[in-house]
């Protein structure tokens, strides 16, 4: 049923985005006739539906807005914190550099969010992956890297409904 389902949404998609492109004009009629199977067709192939499309949408929601807040809040904290440190290194605190390595338990396009996400929390700079690791540069141990990696890791995974192992 979810492939029925699924074919349906994206002929209704398609012949409303071809309908938008032909601007009703209605002598385009037959192409679409042809154009706009065809175009379910091929996204079908390239994008099978998933069992569930729309599986726990209000609570992923939510976990994205609250991903988002996190995100924010810690980018100020660790803003303030890094311009503290630039302006006052006596007082502001040391700086240590130094670089660590995290294990790494998302996949596909989310864990490339995650690293790229990650690289905006002021003091931490993703240098690189090897394998199921990322290599970290961090301005202070103090920024404690891997256990913001973790909840990082942990709500990415709940906005896109990833199973997490226990990779800690």
């Amino acid at each position: 049923m979810t492939l029925l389902r699924s074919a349906l949404v994206r002929l209704a998609l398609f012949a409303g985005l071809w309908w938008v492109l032909i601007e009703g004009n209605l002598s385009y009629g037959f192409y679409a006739v042809v154009a706009v199977p065809a175009a379910v067709a091929l996204s079908l192939v390239l994008a099978p539906p998933r069992p569930s499309p729309w599986g726990g949408l209000p609570r992923r929601a939510w976990a994205g807005i609250t991903l988002a807040g996190w995100v924010v809040q810690r980018a100020l904290m660790g803003g303030t914190d890094v311009a503290r440190r630039a302006v006052h290194p006596t007082r502001g605190g040391r700086t240590d550099p130094q670089v660590v390595t995290v294990p790494i338990r998302l996949t596909g396009t989310a864990r490339a969010f995650a690293l790229g996400t990650f690289n905006l929390m002021p003091g931490t700079l993703v240098q690189g992956t090897h394998d199921d690791d990322a290599v970290v540069h961090v301005l202070d141990p103090a920024f404690n890297a891997g256990q913001n990696w973790a909840d990082l890791e942990d709500r990415v995974a709940a906005v896109v409904g990833q199973e997490l192992g226990s990779g800690r």
